[in-house]
């Protein structure tokens, strides 16, 4: 049993971080309380999805609802009923670390399904780099996908949007942001900014959103976040720096194990 888990877990690692014929994300999930969107996630397997604690850790499962394949926001969307899988929520594993939202250190969790999603061209796995081999700080595809509404004065849309991001390392992080942040930017921080104008502000809070590695025609999850970090009273620079949590940091104590339990 243990060598079918194994392999299993293999194969999810293989066949994974393929964009879709139609240039879709095709592991962005959609998460809903109460039929309403709260935060994304991304699809690690069948039955696991990557997102932030701060998401999760008021959430009872039974009052979620998991929506894959979806290109727009809304629960039920006439434009993408045809692909979308809703999928009910069995268990919430969120990191021993994580304590609250005003620390924010260990801040990921794993969403686990009732049932396994069905794989097709508009829902698949991303890829995890559980050897270490894929460097975000010396990318130039690395990328950021979300939900959240665009900003004004373009109008307000629904679908989600893909933009380029430049990262940086805890350390580099805390010479960026404002003094009162420091002691937020934690070593399993990372930092993205977006590299030009963009119609999405990095500032609006994506929560759960991951930030992704193109390499050798794969899609690797290296973050899941974010935090911002705007003083009171001040106007939200899209260009300043934002914390996400680094997957590295989590990938072989916490998120391969879950793999290895909840694979089908």
């Amino acid at each position: 049993m243990f060598l079918l888990v194994r392999l299993q877990v293999v194969v999810q690692l293989l066949l994974c971080g393929q964009k879709s014929s139609e240039d879709r994300e095709p592991w962005q999930v959609a998460m809903f309380y109460n039929r309403s969107f709260f935060c994304s996630g991304t699809l690690l397997n069948e039955r696991v999805v990557l997102t932030a604690a701060h998401c999760v850790t008021s959430r009872k499962p039974n009052s979620l609802v998991l929506a894959l394949g979806k290109r727009y926001r809304k629960y039920e969307d006439a434009r993408d009923s045809a692909t979308a899988q809703f999928l009910q929520v069995q268990e919430i594993l969120v990191n021993k670390q994580y304590k609250n939202v005003s620390t924010s250190n260990g801040d990921i969790a794993l969403v686990v399904t009732q049932q396994p999603a069905v794989f097709n061209d508009y829902v698949q796995p991303v890829c995890l780099d559980s050897t270490g081999t894929v460097d975000p700080f010396n990318s130039d595809r690395v990328f950021m996908t979300s939900w959240e509404r665009w900003r004004l004065p373009k109008p307000t849309v629904d679908d989600y949007k893909t933009v380029k991001v430049t990262v940086a390392s805890s350390e580099q992080c805390r010479d960026k942001v404002p003094k009162l942040f420091v002691k937020h930017i934690t070593e399993d921080k990372l930092c993205a900014s977006f590299e030009r104008e963009n119609e999405l502000s990095l500032c609006q809070g994506l929560s759960g959103s991951t930030v992704n590695v193109e390499q050798n025609g794969k899609y690797y999850v290296t973050a899941v976040g974010l935090v911002g970090y705007t003083l009171p009273g001040k106007r939200c620079d899209d260009k300043q720096y934002n914390s996400f949590t680094n997957v590295s940091y989590y990938t072989k104590d916490f998120i391969i194990d879950k793999l290895k339990q909840y694979s089908s």
